[in-house]
């Protein structure tokens, strides 16, 4: 393994889970992960002067034709995450100016995790009010390539057919289930908390799905080959393997109606330079799309998004004639969303820590290595063929690892991930010629503030 070099990064992991509800269990297991020393954190003294007072106060812009390698990228990260840990210091400590309200309950708060496409035009904070400027961060954003979360389930024609292959898998559902409570339990324990002292209401799981409506059929999510039927199904299949969970998981609290899952699509497709925004990019009801489907691209499965109707349902819209639940705000962050511009691949479970301005990247949250590793395969192809490469064929590509501070599980599948990549020819033979490097960082959940990390 050549070696590489690292950053200092923010993570969302824990970010969502207080410290005193952590149980005795799980903080043994992190002193004992720290007396390992599993992950050699670099000293201060190596950092000072990253995240300083005149970094915090703006958002950097990034280089039009993308980073000349590893010491450029760390350099705009770091002062991208003093601005957000400026930020984020300021949402927390003001809950009542930028913590997002229950529509059906405006007196209490609501916490989100929102699922999204791994592809860099998927960025939440499209659609945050322009009278919020932090509301994208009470998002839990975790994305992955095409929503594919669980790949062990089959969708099949009902939701019963999914469920029975958890109940007739007792190892696969385990499996499943642990990964169910890596991915909600902390953002669970805190609305819990919450809710109990009265401020919050519901926890929303939203699976957002994406398609462009000016191209359709093509140009959709390329982890599905453009194929919308596809792309909706999983997000019903995901849908219904976490309202399981949650039922078995917190039986009592699940009854009360404590719980929202709902299914979205986000629209690709964009307005002209310096027209409005009009009908485009908005996010939608997906079972307003879902009955867009004809019969052929439903086939066996027209049943499954009969069975789902109302199930999964948003409980408000911004636009109920246009099935609009959140408009397009604006793009503070000067993504690329009409195309494929992204330089590099991150996982991370704190994407805001570390969000570019200027340029998209691939998102994957932190999952099992394996699955994490199938994105990869995807992503990199991705980043190695659009329109970014296309136009920079001279820049290198990134791979940026983001690690959650005191996390025990995804540091035990960042150790499977780098294995994996470690006998990845592939991957080995660009690390060596340079045209991939690769950037590992850990972020503090509490300040969301990023490390550079040696290991």
């Amino acid at each position: 393994m050549p070696k590489e070099t690292t950053i200092q990064a923010i993570s969302v992991d824990d970010a969502t889970e207080p410290r005193t509800l952590r149980d005795d269990e799980l903080t043994k297991a992190m002193a004992q992960a720290e007396a390992r020393e599993a992950l050699k954190v670099l000293d201060d003294s190596e950092s000072e002067g990253q995240n300083s007072a005149e970094d915090s106060d703006y958002y950097p812009e990034a280089p039009e034709n993308g980073f000349l390698g590893p010491d450029d990228y760390i350099s705009f990260i770091t002062k991208m995450n003093a601005r957000a840990v400026k930020d984020y210091a300021e949402f927390k400590a003001n809950p009542e100016k930028y913590r997002l309200r229950d529509p059906e309950n405006p007196d209490k708060y609501i916490i989100t995790t929102v699922h999204t496409c791994a592809d860099g035009r998927c960025n939440p904070a499209l659609y945050s009010d322009p009278s919020n400027p932090l509301q994208h961060l009470n998002l839990d954003w975790q994305p992955a390539a095409g929503l594919k979360y669980f790949p062990e389930i089959n969708v099949t024609p009902t939701c019963g057919g999914m469920e029975n292959q958890l109940d007739e898998n007792p190892v696969l559902k385990a499996k499943i289930y642990a990964r169910l409570e890596g991915m909600y339990g902390p953002a669970i324990r805190q609305f819990l908390a919450e809710h109990k002292a009265g401020t919050t209401s519901r926890y929303f799981i939203e699976q957002q799905s994406h398609w462009n409506r000016d191209h359709y059929p093509k140009h959709g999510c390329g982890a599905w080959d453009s194929n919308l039927a596809n792309a909706q199904k999983e997000t019903i299949k995901n849908a219904v393997i976490v309202e399981k969970w949650l039922k078995e998981s917190y039986p009592e609290q699940y009854a009360q109606g404590l719980f929202k899952i709902i299914r979205t699509i986000q629209d690709n497709s964009v307005a002209e330079e310096g027209q409005d925004s009009g009908d485009k990019n908005h996010v939608y009801d997906s079972e307003y799309i879902d009955s867009t489907l004809t019969a052929e691209e439903k086939g066996e499965f027209a049943g499954l998004f009969d069975e789902v109707k109302g199930r999964f349902a948003p409980p408000a819209l911004e636009d109920k004639d246009k099935h609009i639940v959140r408009k397009y705000t604006g793009n503070p962050f000067k993504i690329d969303t009409a195309e494929h511009s992204e330089q590099g691949v991150r996982v991370s479970k704190f994407q805001w820590a570390n969000t570019l301005n200027g340029q998209s990247a691939m998102e994957i949250t932190w999952n099992d290595a394996d699955i994490i590793a199938a994105h990869n395969k995807v992503l990199l192809r991705i980043i190695g063929d659009n329109k970014f490469s296309h136009a920079n064929p001279d820049k290198p590509h990134y791979i940026h690892l983001d690690l959650a501070k005191g996390n025990v599980k995804d540091q035990a599948e960042y150790r499977k991930l780098r294995n994996l990549m470690a006998k990845d020819e592939a991957i080995q033979t660009r690390l060596k010629d340079g045209s991939l490097f690769l950037i590992v960082t850990e972020t503090d959940p509490e300040s969301i503030k990023s490390k550079l990390i040696k290991d």
